[in-house]
């Protein structure tokens, strides 16, 4: 099992939803210019799989999102999508879909103020 792709939107210097190439399965190198977002990655990273953030008070949490200029993000999400081609975590397949998706499944950590769900109802985040 390896992490296939990351998707964040929203999340400290990542105003607009980012979406890595499928990573390989052995060996990945981030690399970019001083200030481009490489550690913002990680901690994105580390936000959705580890419990450190858990227990964020609302200014602590606030500080998660991107604060850049334009508009306000109200709020932030983390996506990962995982590959368990090799089934190291036993998941059931409910549906043909998830057939279809071969064997992966994802993580999604939502922070923020307000988010809409499927049916367009405003809901607060706490």
């Amino acid at each position: 099992m390896y992490i296939k792709q990351v998707i964040i939107e929203g999340f400290k210097s990542y105003r607009e939803q980012v979406a890595t190439e499928t990573f390989s399965p052995k060996v990945n190198c981030v690399v970019g210019a001083n200030g481009s977002g490489k550690s913002n990655f990680f901690h994105a990273i580390r936000f959705v799989l580890s419990d450190l953030f858990q227990n964020l008070r609302s200014e602590d949490r606030h500080t998660l999102l991107h604060e850049g200029a334009g508009h306000q993000v109200l709020s932030a999400f983390v996506e990962i999508v995982f590959d368990n081609s090799d089934n190291r975590i036993p998941v059931m397949l409910f549906s043909l879909q998830d057939l279809l998706l071969g064997f992966q499944f994802l993580i999604r950590l939502v922070v923020g103020v307000l988010w809409r769900d499927d049916l367009g109802d405003v809901n607060l985040i706490k």
